[in-house]
């Protein structure tokens, strides 16, 4: 919610002095920026949850199974990457160039 709000810290000393349709390019390289990020770090998530799975990976303690766990980090990746994709959807439909409140 807070990734598809825009309700997260921003640094904006720059872009809040761009007029509006440089800023409207600046959010769309952003965002690219994110998808980037979510599409890098979940390719190595999923490596770390596949190898976990394949060698039945539990905790010391427990016994309880690892893999669920890491999963996680691939799953923050797609729910990052539809915020982002969704944002997106809804600035189109509004015609906004940002979604800043």
């Amino acid at each position: 919610m807070v990734t598809m709000h825009r309700r997260h810290i921003e640094v904006t000393i720059l872009t809040d002095r761009f007029p509006p349709a440089i800023r409207r390019w600046s959010d769309l390289a952003s965002g690219l920026l994110v998808l980037l990020f979510c599409g890098w770090y979940g390719s190595f998530a999923w490596e770390f949850v596949s190898m976990s799975w394949q060698l039945h990976s539990k905790s010391d303690m427990g016994g309880i199974p690892l893999w669920p766990w890491m999963a996680s980090m691939l799953a923050a990746c797609v729910l990052i990457a539809a915020a982002v994709a969704a944002r997106w959807r809804i600035g189109r439909q509004h015609g906004e160039g940002s979604s800043r409140a």
